[in-house]
């Protein structure tokens, strides 16, 4: 890290150890916005029509990351100790609107395995900025020492690159390249907290939720199947006439209807014999592993059974 040159920070932040942090926060925003595996699943030709199966996106995933949030800081913090100095720690949670930051901490350090917090003094208050963990880069060191933080955004409209350049005794804001301020830095590097499970380059944390994308990935693939096979196979299949030839085509929706058929002829329908016993042990086995890892008791997702919770333990690193 040669931070001699004017814009070190631009080589710095294309490294691969933090372009594949980057990515696993854009694969997991991807998927919270529903941008799910089972919406690829193509249409076909049924009954001489286009077909649109059942692609069922579900989104249980963003309710066990807002269970963990509200199990972990749903209700403020309780400070006990001096009565002076508890005092005065609260009336700066209250000022600093502490209660909403620490919240906002868990679901971001749970969502995506890390995150960042720089506190800064507005006027007579001290607050905290939540940075966005796509725009966030901390720097390390050859010895895994946290030496510098930047903060890097496109701007959607001008496609201008915003960087913000954190050291411990100053930051620097740059467009593109133009160094544009330079303020002092009162309160160091922002406070970086990782989860205890490591990613690939061990000073990230590993993301929760890739654990269960998979899971929820192979439960909305077996239900969108299953309710396409019903919708199809069961509820509108396809008529089997042996003994004359139909020329013209039966509606699709028809219901009630008679057809007169020549003697010796018949007429039936191809529906579809499904291993409701088969099914039903897949799909249970299935979630029964996706809340086991979940670590979120099932009953509060509507099942019957429950597992077991339990909550990891986290790092901070300052």
């Amino acid at each position: 890290m040669n931070t001699e040159k004017v814009d070190w920070f631009r080589d710095e932040i294309k490294k691969t150890r933090y372009r594949d942090r980057i990515s696993r926060v854009e694969d997991i925003d991807d998927y919270l916005r529903r941008n799910h595996k089972v919406l690829q699943i193509p249409s076909f030709q049924y009954k001489e029509h286009t077909f649109e199966p059942t692609r069922l996106v579900l989104q249980t995933l963003r309710s066990i990351i807002k269970f963990h949030s509200s199990y972990i800081c749903g209700s403020p913090v309780s400070i006990t100790g001096d009565k002076e100095f508890v005092s005065l720690l609260n009336t700066i949670y209250k000022r600093g609107g502490y209660a909403k930051t620490d919240l906002e901490i868990a679901k971001d350090l749970i969502t995506y395995g890390d995150t960042f917090e720089y506190v800064y003094l507005d006027g007579d208050k001290i607050k905290s900025k939540l940075i966005r963990n796509k725009d966030s880069y901390p720097l390390y060191d050859s010895f895994g020492n946290y030496t510098h933080f930047v903060e890097y955004w496109k701007d959607e409209d001008s496609r201008a690159d915003h960087y913000v350049v954190y050291y411990p005794e100053k930051v620097e804001i740059y467009e593109n390249s133009t160094l544009i301020d330079t303020k002092p830095n009162l309160t160091g590097l922002p406070i970086w907290y990782s989860a205890m499970d490591k990613s690939k380059y061990d000073k990230f944390g590993d993301p929760f939720p890739l654990d269960l994308m998979g899971i929820m990935d192979t439960i909305e693939s077996l239900l969108s199947k299953l309710d396409t096979a019903v919708l199809t196979l069961s509820l509108s299949p396809i008529g089997i006439i042996s003994g004359q030839r139909f020329d013209s085509s039966m509606p699709r929706d028809m219901v009630g209807a008679v057809l007169n058929i020549e003697e010796g002829g018949s007429f039936s329908w191809a529906n579809a014999q499904m291993d409701r016993e088969s099914i039903k042990l897949e799909l249970d086995y299935v979630i029964q592993q996706f809340y086991a890892i979940a670590c979120v008791p099932a009953s509060i997702m509507g099942q019957s059974n429950v597992a077991k919770y339990d909550i990891g333990v986290l790092n901070r690193n300052i």
